[in-house]
């Protein structure tokens, strides 16, 4: 969870890291504030307010992120 104005390239390097040792993952970045919808990547970012209103208690977590809404991904 990020609540910065600005995706700074140094929030991404843990989540490659992860990427590198579990390339059959995704990857979720969350943030506090709106961004236009983009595509592209493993990484995805969205807003803390669309990520919550995915989450459901009748779906896995999976589930829930493969839905429609706006994410951003991010190329690694």
């Amino acid at each position: 969870m990020k609540s910065g104005e600005t995706l700074h390239p140094e929030y991404f390097r843990g989540l490659r890291a992860i990427a590198e040792d579990f390339p059959e993952i995704n990857l979720y970045l969350v943030y506090g504030w709106k961004l236009a919808h983009r595509k592209g990547g493993r990484i995805h970012c969205l807003p803390q307010t669309d990520f919550l209103k995915r989450l459901r208690p009748d779906q896995s977590f999976s589930e829930a992120m493969a839905g429609n809404g706006t994410i951003f991904q991010r190329q690694l």
